[in-house]
């Protein structure tokens, strides 16, 4: 029999756990399960337990919340405190209701093991043992990277959902902050590193990372309270001489998010240039990011309109801050989110302010760590009478996506592309350029850039394009999250040239499990166009720029070719006889295959009697193992992604990886770079438990009726045997002559649910008339294991992939590779093998 009070408890206890394995942090929330069949997955071998299966996944995905000092009311941190709340988990799982908005979820494969460990009965299972060693701990290494890089948002009511500014709440939530860091999802910092040099970087350094998950994954040891050295920074010593709030405090209505354009009186009678501002966030907990932008008087009007009509403060302004469908140029006074520091504008600049301005103040409220309550943030100003060089922003957009069906997104299409390559000849004079002296056909300073999309987005990225044909990459992000756009300031500006043009490259995934939450409820994918609305999406670049300096003597600075490593990470470990994926980030420099007029793989030949004419922007590079002579043993590749393959004989300890790149006639032209790791000499037991799944000689084509995925398969299908092969003990697939592939063989291992199985693979370039995607899975006894969707086109990537197994199938049962791709690309298979739990 069910009480009142007893129904209030079960009400109060699924709310709460609402939150349960939602609170790992922030990003995309998805709530899909994309992985076919994944409930088909056979009960495991041996059982599933706590201690070998589960309790990473809590521990990184619930604890965060659910400790003895976190947000929810009760605990999650031990076994007992678990088991006591097996049958609300049970409920929280397969009803779906996780995450809540605006929180990481678990993978179909994650959720399908949490269910079954519970239905199984949830054993507790032995304790593993078996942290390694680390020579870092948290007084004398970590705590003053946590302090710089972490603290200021992880602080009580900031807009974090947990505290990290003790040893205490840092250990209590190291599973978390490990799977955080590890992922790169924090700190929040989206750019690519190693391309142009930005101001106020968020992100860890790789020497901070590695220090970073050493220490954690050796289960955070505390060390000495004395062996404590405070952070040195710098804070900039600003004489602010203005202070500035929003008209009228405003308290969020919607949640967990709202985009609010409030206004700001401009209070000065005279003309005025800001060359330094701080914005003060009153209600910490809720203010995400702030956008600010100067209205000027001829604009008032408009924003004086829009301001209060629906009965509250200010308008909603989810895309840009101006009044929706009212095309007005901002210009950007400044850009706040938690974590950037406050200082001056660019040597030398400022923004223009006449009298009769306004402010609009752009502020993204988010409210799913915290009540809603009334905000009147603030904005800190330096002003003076003049500066050496005013600034505007110049919008960067393709205006023909602007009309209807120019900018067309389709429904449940994952990854849709467009690109806009020109100069800025018509947004000079469209943004102000008059106003500081600014004309075409004229040289101009770009200090920073501003990216822009919706929640749809998936990435971005700014190139310039220099007269020469010269490619340099000013802001690229492969994973644009809505809740951290920002500006970024270069620390050096870059004079841009009349015949200089940018290209700017944006890409949505507009599929079911991208979608928003409108009342709690996700939304079907629909079709997008350009637009302001909610609903509407974007691709947008601003610029702040200025004239060039009066020192300026005409000449282009040229951006020396660069290269530095992606992957591998700092530090990261691996066994001997492994494959280490490389991928590198390369600017100003454009990799091709060798010039097959020159010996082995473009060795200039010196018997030939006319020498080409090279050019020494374009060639390949050579990756050397702990050699600095350039003419000893080496890897050649002209893809950005691939994969070396470690002796089997390599010592225990740290080694060390070094790309030269080579222009077309093979010269070294000067640039390098390196990478230290640690190969890990795993213990024969250790070795014992990883099993091959396969022998690349034994796999055979499947015909349609034997294909597991045979819906899969093009009605126009073509795969000669010579379009796949063996190849250094690897599975080569050229796509252009075979567009699906479906082999199989018996597998050599068993698999037992909860095992992990490890994957390595590597494509080329894809590329294609029209974009489309490939897709690529791993099948065990008709079931997938793993698999993927990639867009076409792309540069080359690096797949070094261990996820857990939600199937079990016995030695001999059937193993397939599927790939579906289109266009005339190349795949390896080099690993596919079990790891036993």
């Amino acid at each position: 029999m069910c009480t009142l009070r007893s129904s209030l408890e079960l009400i109060t206890l699924t709310m709460l756990c609402l939150l349960l394995l939602s609170c790992g942090g922030g990003g995309s929330s998805s709530s899909s399960d994309s992985t076919s069949n994944v409930n088909q997955a056979a009960k495991a071998t041996a059982p599933l337990s706590y201690n070998r299966h589960t309790k990473s996944l809590i521990d990184s995905r619930c604890v965060t919340c659910h400790n003895s000092n976190g947000r929810a009311s009760f605990a999650l941190s031990n076994y007992a405190q678990v088991f006591a709340k097996k049958s609300a988990m049970v409920y929280v799982l397969e009803t779906g209701v996780m995450p809540i908005p605006g929180f990481a979820t678990l993978t179909p494969t994650e959720r399908q093991l949490l269910l079954q460990w519970l239905e199984e009965g949830a054993a507790e299972g032995e304790v593993a043992n078996n942290l390694p060693a680390t020579p870092y701990n948290y007084y004398g290494h970590t705590k003053t990277i946590i302090e710089r890089k972490c603290s200021h948002c992880h602080s009580p009511g900031e807009i974090a959902p947990f505290s990290l500014t003790n040893y205490d709440s840092v250990y209590a939530v190291r599973a978390a902050v490990s799977h955080q860091i590890s992922s790169r999802a924090m700190p929040p910092w989206p750019p690519t590193d190693h391309y142009r040099a930005l101001k106020n970087n968020r992100g860890l350094t790789d020497e901070e990372r590695a220090m970073l998950m050493s220490w954690l994954n050796a289960g955070a040891p505390r060390g000495e309270p004395d062996d404590y050295m405070p952070p040195a920074i710098a804070k900039p010593d600003i004489d602010y001489n203005i202070t500035v709030a929003i008209n009228e405090p405003f308290t969020p209505t919607s949640r967990p998010d709202e985009y609010r354009c409030l206004m700001i009186d401009w209070p000065l009678d005279r003309t005025v240039f800001i060359n330094a501002v701080n914005v003060i966030p009153d209600a910490k907990a809720q203010v995400h990011h702030v956008f600010a932008v100067v209205v000027d008087p001829k604009d008032v009007p408009v924003f004086e309109a829009a301001d209060g009509a629906d009965g509250k403060p200010g308008f909603s302004c989810w895309g840009a801050p101006s009044p929706e469908g009212a095309l007005v140029p901002p210009r950007t006074l400044t850009v706040w989110a938690p974590g950037i520091s406050p200082g001056p504008l660019p040597d030398g600049t400022g923004v223009r302010i006449d009298p009769g301005s306004k402010i609009a103040m752009q502020m993204h409220y988010n409210t799913i760590n915290s009540e809603p309550e009334p905000d009147q943030s603030s904005i800190q100003m330096r002003y003076v009478d003049t500066v050496e060089r005013a600034a505007i922003t110049l919008f960067f957009l393709d205006v023909g996506w602007y009309p209807s069906g120019g900018m067309p997104i389709a429904a449940d299409d994952p990854s849709v592309t467009v690109q806009y390559t020109s100069n800025l000849a018509w947004s000079i004079p469209f943004s102000g350029g008059d106003k500081i002296g600014l004309g075409l056909n004229q040289p101009f300073a770009l200090h920073s850039v501003f990216m822009h999309q919706h929640v749809l987005g998936k990435a971005n990225s700014l190139e310039l394009i220099r007269a020469d044909g010269t490619e340099i990459m000013l802001v690229d992000i492969r994973d644009w999250d809505f809740d951290w756009q920002d500006e970024y300031v270069f620390e050096e500006e870059i004079i841009v040239q009349p015949d200089d043009q940018f290209r700017l490259t944006c890409t949505w995934d507009n599929s079911a499990s991208n979608q928003q939450f409108i009342n709690g409820k996700q939304i079907e994918p629909q079709y997008v166009e350009f637009g302001e609305g909610t609903l509407d999406e974007m691709c947008v670049s601003y610029f702040y720029v200025t004239h060039v300096a009066e020192q300026y003597d005409g000449t282009i600075a040229s951006i020396p070719p660069s290269v530095a490593f992606y992957q591998p990470l700092h530090l990261q470990r691996f066994n001997p006889g492994a494959y280490v994926p490389i991928e590198l980030v390369l600017n100003a420099f454009k990799l091709q295959e060798p010039n097959t007029s020159y010996a082995a793989h473009g060795h200039l030949n010196a018997v030939e009697s006319e020498t080409p004419v090279h050019n020494h922007r374009t060639g390949h590079y050579h990756i050397y193992l702990d050699d600095n002579d350039d003419s000893g043993e080496h890897l050649t590749r002209w893809e950005p992604s691939t994969f070396y393959l470690l002796p089997d004989d390599i010592a225990s300890g740290q080694h060390r990886l070094r790309v030269s790149l080579r222009n077309d006639a093979h010269e070294a032209i000067g640039v390098e770079n390196q990478v230290i790791f640690v190969v890990n000499d795993s213990s024969a037991d250790a070795r014992s438990s990883t099993e091959s799944l396969i022998d690349v000689a034994d796999w055979k084509i499947q015909s349609a009726s034997q294909d597991s995925l045979a819906s899969h398969r093009p009605q126009n299908y073509h795969c000669p045997d010579n379009a796949w092969y063996e190849e250094d003990g690897a599975l080569e697939v050229e796509t252009g002559y075979c567009n699906y592939l479906s082999l199989s063989q018996a597998s050599k291992a068993p698999i037992s649910t909860g095992d992990d199985i490890h994957l390595v693979l590597w494509h080329g370039q894809l590329r294609f008339e029209e974009p489309t995607e490939a897709h690529i899975a791993v099948s065990a006894g008709g079931t997938v294991v793993w698999e993927d969707f990639i867009e076409i086109p792309s540069s080359g990537g690096v797949y070094d992939v261990t996820v857990p197994s939600a199937v079990s199938a016995q030695a001999g049962d059937s193993l397939e590779f599927h790939l579906h791709n289109h266009g005339y690309n190349t795949w390896t298979l080099l690993t596919l093998e079990v790891v036993h739990r």
